[in-house]
């Protein structure tokens, strides 16, 4: 139970931007400060001054995705009522890593499709994770294992930082236009 939420806030709003600032640029490492944060029994104030590295950050996410994500996934998968709905691939092995579900997710989507990566024109990679060093070697990784390095090269585009937003707004708006 939390009984400050304020300080859960700011705590959140930090980390995010600490995520961010790392993601957006080639720092390996950020100090997240926090004056005020809380107080203690004897109603002293409580500050965070703490420097995480871009390692810990994503080993940290990595665990998660080990032992939380693809467990969770795995288990839907499993059930009658998501089996339908399945995100993994049927023909793949059982993800283990960050790549090999990123393999098992794209290649359920060639699997649904009745396509390969070779019908595609291109693939852009856009959004939130995708400003993340740890996203776009997955990702480039797991095209390098579906369709070879070459198709990496000529079809996996990353847009640069600037580009990132327009590109994710233009998208929004295709969507938009196809619900329509």
């Amino acid at each position: 139970e939390v009984l400050d939420t304020m300080g859960v806030q700011r705590l959140y709003d930090a980390s995010k931007l600490a995520v961010m600032e790392m993601s957006g640029s080639k720092l390996g490492r950020v100090q997240i400060n926090i004056p005020y944060l809380s107080v203690d029994d004897k109603m002293q104030p409580k500050h965070l001054d703490l420097g995480i590295s871009r390692n810990v950050l994503e080993a940290e996410f990595r665990d998660i995705v080990k032992l939380k994500i693809i467990p969770e996934l795995l288990d839907a998968t499993h059930t009658h009522t998501r089996k339908q709905e399945g995100i993994l691939s049927q023909s793949m092995k059982q993800p283990v890593d960050v790549e090999s579900l990123f393999s098992s997710i794209i290649m359920n989507v060639f699997e649904k499709s009745a396509q390969n990566p070779f019908a595609l024109g291109g693939v852009l990679i856009v959004g939130g994770g995708a400003r993340s060093p740890l996203f776009q070697n997955a990702v480039k990784k797991t095209f390098s294992n579906l369709a070879g390095e070459q198709f990496v090269q000529e079809k996996v585009v990353i847009p640069k930082n600037e580009l990132v937003e327009e590109l994710v707004v233009l998208g929004a708006s295709l969507c938009v236009e196809e619900e329509d």
